[in-house]
């Protein structure tokens, strides 16, 4: 039974993480410090332009990297959540066993909703 809810609970976070465009957001994230980092290797650009640039990439750094972590904290809790009613249910989501099962289930639904959206 406590396989089945951290199955549901599972798949609930990942519909959640695509409903917010969680994956977008890491991605522009990645992209921005790829720039940052070519920005900041570069020698055509003057130390005076890198620091305005830097500081506006580095606020939009800033935003994305709270609003993620909001979003973690928020299924991290609602996982606590669920813990008062079923016990141990953190401790199983915990374990290797319990991350083996989470980690291919969520890969299996993933494959499933990915075949399914473009059959």
């Amino acid at each position: 039974m406590t396989y089945f809810i951290l199955l549901i609970l599972c798949l609930i976070s990942f519909e959640f993480l695509h409903f917010i465009k969680f994956f977008d957001r890491l991605n522009t994230t990645l992209f921005l410090t790829k720039k940052v980092l070519k920005i900041l290797s570069s020698v055509r650009i003057s130390d005076h332009w890198k620091e305005k640039i830097i500081l506006n990439y580095a606020c939009s750094l800033m935003s994305l990297s709270i609003q993620m972590l909001l979003v973690m904290i928020s299924i991290i809790s609602v996982f606590f959540i669920v813990n008062i009613f079923i016990s141990d249910l953190v401790l199983i989501a915990l374990s290797p066993p319990g991350m083996a099962f989470s980690l291919f289930s969520i890969i299996g639904y993933s494959l499933f909703r990915k075949a399914t959206k473009n059959g």
